[in-house]
């Protein structure tokens, strides 16, 4: 009796240990996914990087194929800003004055871009800062948030996959030393927004990114107890030919035994499973708004 009592409670150990690293996977995918760009989500064919999809146009049919899914992440640590003397300095403001903003720079009301620029630094080792873009060194982008390319290449991932050379509506920006106004690093935007014939308008609202983000099974994992893992890769920009098989890599979840994603409407939908060492599965579903 003894020993039947010890095992169930080895199994229900198991069990227990197992339902939450699942729970953990799923949070940590459900927080990073809370501040992502809308226009930026797309699934990856996991046999070519190349062809990809915007989220909702991926089906049940296809949806065995297309399983990396990646994403432009607003910069939201460097939104919070940094706390000072009691108070909370917001690093940028995603406004943008118009009356004060033309095709070569937008003024920002309300931004403390040097604390963006000290936070974007600090979380990338350097990599990323608002402080000179030049060949050797990257700025991040801001991208538009009430407007919307019916290509979701054009906002940078053409550039990384698809051998493009023009990121489009993905705008790299730097500060030049100033704490609220964002310089455009691109020539073509002065043809884009253009006061008499502008390809697009200058918008009112912009989220600021420095990194792009991908959750890349190691394997198939499209059946129960088909073993692989689920990596988080981070820190790369795909508007400067980055992509998310060079990027840094963590490992969120072992073990997975099924990773599934589809977005109606504005609702994406996780799924995700992994087993056990009694090939007991666990799953769990979530919805981030």
């Amino acid at each position: 009796m003894i020993a039947k009592a010890y095992e169930n409670f080895i199994a229900a150990r198991v069990h227990n240990e197992s339902q939450t690293r699942v729970n953990h996977a799923v949070d940590l995918i459900a927080k990073r996914l809370s501040h992502h760009v809308p226009q930026t989500i797309i699934a990856h064919n996991i046999n070519d990087n190349a062809d990809f999809l915007e989220l909702t146009e991926v089906n049940e049919t296809i949806r065995d194929k297309y399983r990396v899914l990646e994403w432009y992440g607003k910069s939201y640590s460097a939104f919070l800003g940094l706390h000072d003397n009691g108070m909370n300095i917001p690093g940028w403001s995603g406004l943008i004055d118009l009356r004060n903003s033309d095709e070569t720079n937008i003024s920002t009301p309300g931004s403390e871009l040097n604390a963006s620029d000290i936070i974007i630094q600090n979380l990338t080792n350097s990599d990323i800062n608002l402080s000179g873009c030049n060949p050797t060194n990257k700025c991040p982008v801001i991208i538009f948030k009430d407007f919307k390319d019916n290509h979701v290449s054009n906002y940078g991932y053409g550039v990384a996959y698809q051998g493009a050379t023009d990121h489009n509506y993905s705008f790299i920006v730097d500060r030049k030393n100033t704490t609220n106004r964002l310089f455009f690093q691109d020539l073509a935007t002065s043809t884009l927004f253009n006061i008499t014939s502008p390809i697009i308008y200058l918008h009112e609202h912009y989220d600021l990114v420095h990194s792009a983000y991908a959750l890349v099974p190691s394997g198939a994992c499209t059946s129960f107890f088909n073993d692989c893992d689920l990596n988080l890769s981070y820190n790369y920009q795909p508007w400067y030919g980055d992509t998310y098989f060079g990027a840094n890599s963590v490992t969120i979840l072992e073990n997975i035994s099924l990773f599934r994603f589809s977005k109606l409407d504005d609702v994406i939908t996780i799924e995700l499973c992994a087993h056990d060492e009694n090939n007991v599965s666990h799953c769990r579903q979530k919805a981030i708004f």
